[in-house]
């Protein structure tokens, strides 16, 4: 596999969707530890201005030991509670933005990106290889005879063998490629900074990885499948990037089709 391809989508989760702000910064630093640093910080600020503020008030000074101590004890039993009350309102913020956000990028199945999420990084991936000049390719795969299985095995039985052919799949993949369920038993894989020949190679092993599944969806049935791979690579002989956008998805299709009609288990460019 090629390692000197650029970090592209990564993976899709850290980089374009790193989490920011004061409630991230919260989470990276653990509950306890915020609620402890804003306690301390309560205490001393409130002891360093006891003093001054003791004058301005004109209190007596036999008073100022007792004016101290009630601006130490106060903040550290105020400061805990209220900081806990926010910095738990602020996980669960987090918790539920982050909840959110996967269910917006992730097919529920397969747990793979979903097609709006890949299609989001391809715009990206795609600009980024039409400006530096660098290659990209994309595979189509679809599972053969699928409804066949499906009809006669049952849906849940299906959706295994989806399960474990996305897991084969993104096991044959750099950790920086981008898999994701395009739709139905459809996958798609964006291969940033590999020529033909090495996109060819992925697939391959990707078909052969399929083809060698043995999918136990119950006691004594064991399912096996194949798919159709269709390989196409970034062409920067005519239009420009928004035109040579969907053209690439749309070769990458026809080779995947290309595939089925050749006899299938197999891939095509």
């Amino acid at each position: 596999m090629d390692r000197s391809a650029p970090r592209p989508s990564e993976q899709a989760e850290t980089g374009a969707h790193q989490r920011s702000g004061w409630r991230a910064w919260l989470v990276r630093r653990g509950r306890w530890q915020v609620v402890l640093a804003v306690t301390l910080f309560s205490m001393l600020a409130s002891v360093v201005l006891a003093y001054p503020l003791s004058v301005l008030l004109g209190a007596d000074p036999q008073r100022l030991p007792a004016f101290m101590l009630v601006a130490f004890v106060v903040p550290a039993i105020v400061a805990p509670l209220a900081s806990s009350v926010v910095v738990t309102l602020a996980f669960d913020l987090e918790a539920a933005r982050a909840a959110l956000d996967r269910l917006a990028r992730r097919d529920a199945l397969t747990e793979l990106f979903n097609r709006r999420y890949f299609h989001e990084r391809y715009e990206v991936e795609l600009r980024r290889a039409w400006r530096t000049g660098s290659p990209l390719a994309v595979l189509m795969i679809d599972a053969d005879h699928f409804k066949v299985l499906n009809d006669t095995h049952g849906h849940q039985a299906g959706d295994e063998v989806l399960r474990q052919m996305a897991r084969l799949c993104a096991g044959a993949l750099r950790p920086y490629d981008l898999l994701a369920r395009y739709g139905g038993e459809e996958f798609v894989v964006l291969l940033p900074g590999l020529q033909l020949e090495a996109a060819c190679t992925v697939a391959e092993r990707i078909r052969r990885a399929v083809a060698d599944m043995r999918c136990i969806t119950a006691p004594g049935v064991e399912l096996r499948t194949s798919v159709s791979v269709g390989v196409a690579c970034l062409d920067r002989s005519e239009g420009d990037a928004d035109t040579e956008g969907p053209a690439l998805l749309q070769r990458a299709d026809r080779a995947m089709y290309r595939a089925k009609a050749a006899g299938r288990n197999c891939w095509s460019v």
